[in-house]
């Protein structure tokens, strides 16, 4: 092999390993184990390169961060009329609702069947409930996201 060579790991199921000289890298990468664009030699290391691979992790980081906090400001705008659908009003619980179906005796104040009873009512989420909401539902999608585009993309190489 031109600038680099192979090495049997056989520590890990006689696993290959390409090992590139200084100033050089793997023309593709390795996920789970298999290699993605074909068997890889190794190539210059250079700005154009650099480049090449910093378009595909900017666009993917790019997707990331935009799903995420789309998906949580959407959530977080959709929060109000999602509790009064289930049945979290302005004049309290619903009769017959999902709410009025796990409301109990011992309901407590500051509990999270209380919280919902005060947003239905205010319509208005507060800014716990915004970092809570907002930001579960936007590290739920950006996390989606990243697993969605590497797979389908291949990049989000494996450390050798």
């Amino acid at each position: 092999m031109t600038h680099g060579h192979w090495d049997v790991d056989y520590n890990k199921g006689y696993r290959c390993v390409l090992h590139c000289n200084e100033g050089y890298v793997a023309s593709g990468c390795s996920v789970q184990r298999k290699w993605v664009e074909g068997m890889p030699t190794c190539v210059k290391d250079d700005w154009k390169r650099k480049v090449k691979d910093w378009g595909k992790t900017g666009l993917k980081y790019t997707a990331v961060a935009g799903t995420g906090v789309a998906a949580g400001a959407g959530m977080l705008a959709a929060t109000p009329a999602i509790l009064t659908f289930l049945g979290f009003g302005s004049a309290g619980v619903a009769a017959g609702s999902a709410a009025a179906a796990i409301q109990t005796t011992t309901t407590a104040s500051g509990s999270i069947f209380a919280w919902a009873q005060s947003v239905g009512a205010v319509s208005y989420v507060g800014t716990t409930g915004s970092v809570v909401i907002g930001g579960g539902t936007g590290t739920a999608a950006a996390g989606t996201t990243t697993y969605i585009i590497s797979a389908l993309t291949g990049t989000g190489c494996e450390a050798e």
